[in-house]
Order: structure tokens, then C-alpha cells, then sequence
């Protein structure tokens, strides 16, 4: 589908848990995700993130194209039938023929309600040209789009049979499917692996489509970083968010100082002395008796620095509480 999801109320960020402007609570030893209230489809925190996202897509775009013509590596032994091979990766292809016409038409969208000229035809649409283009547009214009009202807009639905050497799912089941989603909607055109639609879109599916096809690109390129491990129930220093403390990335330079947390936030870092120092302070004040840290739940005591958690602590974990009480003093 390409509606965005529906379960977050009105009046907040549509991000939802994910939202960048979200705030983190303890209640009764449990952690409240709340997005940031905001009139519009998506807060001012998550609006910034959308367009980093936007400035990553030309690149990203570029990448495919170099990469469409490689070998997929996934780790598998797949066999292929005898008979003529597909130079290209169909998938890459896809993706980069859905990026275009996605980023095209919001660009169309953005430039009518910024009563802006329209956009070149000589561009094109499935170019590097045509994407950098459309970007730059939606990213000087990102208050406009993020405040677009729900209207008939041309959409693009891929369709993909299963690979072959795999059991995928049969072409006609998907076509059926796909009848099924959209049969209600006005068909504009019928390709072989493509179905074109009139749908109602606005603000909210723009922002969502376009982290989507952020996330889709970088896992095809295998540029997909693995999660952060965070630190739970210590509040960044510095703006005072709470469950926005991470490990920090080591740096690239050798020469600098190594850091040990890092806000999602406000990107404060600490080394790991100042990060005990204030962990141990805020344990020692905070009133958060039953709440358990992630790293504790996961059985890694020896990590804990929060001063209250509720654990049952074997030695180890005591003595670094100890340590850290130590350090603050």
C-alpha cells in the first residue's frame, strides 16, 4: 500500500515512535514513546530528517545505476535454468524506475502549490538529471510539501513475479492482489510488471514514501547500519531528553578523542568517564525504583551505570555501581 500507517492519533508527529521529536518517559518500570504534537503531518524535528533523506536519494540513485549491472550476493546457492541470462538486476531496475516516477510526481505536486513553473519536459523522468532536480526542488520547498492536502495524483504500482529459483509468488497472484488494493481507483495505464493509478495522496504519504525509498535503496546497496545500542534511563545531559542516549560511532580519525554516548537530539557526546560521572549523579537523584535497563533485561550487568536499576544484581553489577558512585564522587 502506499497510504501511511493510520494508528498514530491526530494532533502528532505521523512518524509515530520513530518520530525525531519524540519524548521518552518511565511509567511503572515501563518506557512511554510519545511523538511531538504538531498541527501538520509531520513535526519540525522529522520534516529536517525527510529532507536529510532527500539529499541522500541523486547519490543513492547514482549508485544503483552503477550497480545494476553487478552480481547480487545474498549468501544463497541459487539455481538457475539453462537458457538466456538477465544482464541487469530487474530489482535495481525497479526500484530506480520507481524512485524517479515518485520523485516526479511529488515534484509536480510541490511546484503547483508553490505556484512555481513546471517542471521541465526535457528532463525527462527516469534520468539523474530529472531526480537531482526534483529533489532540489522538494528540499527548497519542504514547508510546502509537508503541508500538501490529500488529492488525485498519478501513482506508480511495480508488480514482480517471483525470481526464478525461488518459490516466489506466482505473477497472476499478484496482479490479483493488486486488482484487489486498487480496483477502486481509476486506471490510467496496464504495463507488464507496472500498473499505473489515480490515487489520493497528500503530505503524510509524500514524507513516508520518500523514507521508504531511502530505506529500500540503501538496503539494495547494502549500506544498511546496524542499530544503535542505546542507554536506558539516563537522560542526555545536555537537552534533557530522555532514551535518546547511544553509543557513539568510534571516529574516523585516529587522533581524536573516542566518545562514548552520543543524543539522537542534540548530537552531545561524552567519553566514558564524564557518562559514569553523570550516570552515577542521576541515579543518585532520579526517584525511578522498578524500572530495569535494556542492558540488564539482556543480561549484560556488567554494562549497567544506572545506579537504580531494579535488577537482581550479581557482583559484577554491584561493583560497578560502586565504581560509578565512586567516579561521581
Amino acid at each position: 500500500m502506499v497510504s501511511a500507517p493510520s494508528d498514530v492519533p491526530e494532533g502528532f508527529c505521523s512518524r509515530g515512535t520513530w518520530c525525531s521529536g519524540r519524548t521518552i518517559s518511565a511509567e511503572n518500570g515501563e518506557r512511554i514513546i510519545t511523538p511531538a504534537a504538531t498541527p501538520r503531518p509531520f513535526c519540525e524535528a522529522c520534516a529536517g530528517f525527510i529532507s536529510d533523506c532527500l539529499g541522500e536519494l541523486p547519490p543513492a540513485y547514482r549508485r544503483l545505476g552503477a550497480a545494476i549491472g553487478d552480481r547480487q550476493v545474498t549468501g544463497k546457492a541459487l539455481r538457475v535454468p539453462f537458457g538466456p541470462r538477465l544482464p541487469l538486476r530487474e530489482n535495481v531496475d525497479a526500484l530506480m524506475r520507481q524512485m524517479a516516477a515518485a520523485l516526479c510526481s511529488w515534484e509536480a505536486r510541490t511546484r503547483a502549490a508553490a505556484s512555481w513553473n513546471p517542471r521541465d519536459p526535457s528532463l525527462g523522468v527516469h534520468t539523474p538529471e530529472a531526480v537531482s532536480e526534483a529533489v532540489r526542488v522538494l528540499r527548497e520547498n519542504m514547508s510546502v510539501l509537508i503541508a500538501l492536502q490529500p488529492s488525485q495524483m498519478i501513482h506508480v504500482v511495480p508488480m514482480q513475479p517471483g525470481k526464478a529459483g525461488t518459490r516466489g509468488q506466482p505473477f497472476g497472484e499478484i496482479a490479483a492482489e493488486i486488482e484487489e488494493l486498487y480496483g477502486e481507483h481509476e486506471m490510467v495505464r496496464r504495463g507488464e510488471d507496472f500498473l499505473t493509478v489515480m490515487i489520493c495522496l497528500g503530505a503524510r504519504d509524500a514524507g513516508h514514501a520518500i523514507l521508504r525509498l531511502r530505506a529500500r535503496s540503501l538496503a539494495q546497496l547494502g549500506e544498511n547500519k546496524p542499530q544503535a545500542e542505546m542507554f536506558d534511563g539516563i537522560p542526555c545531559r545536555q537537552c534533557g531528553d530522555m532514551g535518546t542516549l547511544e553509543r557513539a560511532e568510534p571516529p574516523s580519525d585516529p587522533a581524536k578523542p573516542a566518545m562514548h554516548s552520543r543524543c539522537v537530539s542534540c548530537d552531545h557526546k561524552m567519553p566514558l568517564k564524564d557518562f559514569q560521572r553523570w550516570a552515577a549523579w542521576y541515579g543518585g537523584w532520579a526517584d525511578s525504583e522498578g524500572l530495569t535497563c535494556r542492558r540488564c533485561q539482556n543480561g549484560d550487568h556488567g554494562e549497567c551505570a544506572y545506579g537504580l536499576c531494579s535488577c537482581p544484581a550479581p557482583a559484577d553489577h554491584s561493583r560497578r555501581r560502586r565504581q560509578a558512585a565512586l567516579i561521581a564522587a
